[in-house]
């Protein structure tokens, strides 16, 4: 039996400390930490693609700060921190699809009949016995 799973998760990642900052909730200067976290959806778990990606810095005290600017942050970090399985998982199901297609091409295509076939069962043109005069 063959179950097709799909769904979705969010996943949360690290991206470090980014200095010491005036946090405004703690009234103090805290160490702010930077998050990336993104939807993923999936099908089977192998066709992968995130949907929304968030990032952030947050107050490592009180968990509060800000939304980022995903173009400036990717620019600084030098490209997504989001793994290549997740970034281009959708390419599986692309492989998949192409595939099956090749699969279903190669299936329909017309096969050569064996030399000893032919000479068994001659073709038939539809007419009777060529007779002159008949």
């Amino acid at each position: 039996m063959f179950f097709i799973t799909w769904g979705a998760k969010t996943v949360v990642i690290a991206l470090g400390s980014v200095g010491v900052f005036y946090c405004s909730t703690c009234e103090k200067d805290r160490t702010f930490v930077r998050w990336l976290a993104y939807r993923l959806w999936h099908i089977l778990w192998l066709c992968r693609w995130p949907v929304s990606k968030t990032y952030r810095q947050d107050c490592e005290i009180c968990g509060r700060g800000q939304e980022l600017d995903p173009a400036e942050v990717e620019a600084e970090l030098g490209g997504s921190p989001i793994p290549l399985i997740d970034r281009f998982g959708w390419t599986v199901a692309v492989a998949i699809v192409i595939a099956l297609f090749g699969i279903g091409h190669l299936n329909s295509r017309p096969r050569p009949v064996p030399a000893d076939y032919r000479v068994a069962h001659p073709l038939s043109d539809g007419s009777s016995d060529r007779t002159a005069g008949g």
